[in-house]
């Protein structure tokens, strides 16, 4: 008997058949099937993910590769559009500097007139201080030379005098 023990307990056949009682055992317990419909649910899962978010990065580079292809008409326009502003702000800058200087050279000529006609009066002024003065050294010089002149433009004064009224 120990012999048949130790037949069996080294024999290939029995140790196979003790294999497959065990995984009929485990298997059976386990219910492998479900667990490889779970499997296969969970990998068809991750395959559509992959999926969708596959479309999605395919749509997202579809946009960026049109907005790529809009960069250089929206580039042109931005710069049309920058060069345009610069014209109408130079334009602007350009009227508002004549604008300026129409005000100055008013300013200017208003300046001008108001110091000619400083100077006129003061000419004026002079001219006729030194006319007063040439006239009185004249009037003294013919007064010093003929002095009976000089009695007669008193009784002229004293006349014209007489007929004020005060």
């Amino acid at each position: 008997m120990k012999e048949l023990f130790n037949t069996l307990l080294y024999s290939n056949t029995l140790n196979f058949l003790l294999m497959v009682v065990l995984f009929v055992i485990v298997f059976k317990k386990i219910d492998i099937k479900k667990a490889f419909i779970s499997m296969r649910d969970e990998i068809k899962t991750v395959v559509e993910k992959s999926e969708n978010e596959k479309n999605l990065a395919l749509k997202e580079l579809e946009h960026t590769e049109e907005e790529l292809k809009q960069l250089p008409e929206e580039l042109e326009k931005i710069i049309s559009d920058a060069k345009e502003s610069a014209v109408n702000i130079s334009k602007d800058i350009e009227a508002k500097g004549e604008e300026e200087l129409k005000k100055l050279e008013k300013q200017a000529k208003k300046s001008i007139r108001f110091e000619e006609k400083k100077f006129y009066e003061l000419l004026a002024s002079m001219t006729s201080t030194a006319a007063v003065d040439l006239a009185k050294d004249n009037v003294v010089e013919e007064l010093r030379k003929n002095p009976s002149l000089h009695s007669k433009f008193l009784d002229e004064a004293l006349s014209e005098l007489d007929r004020v009224e005060i």
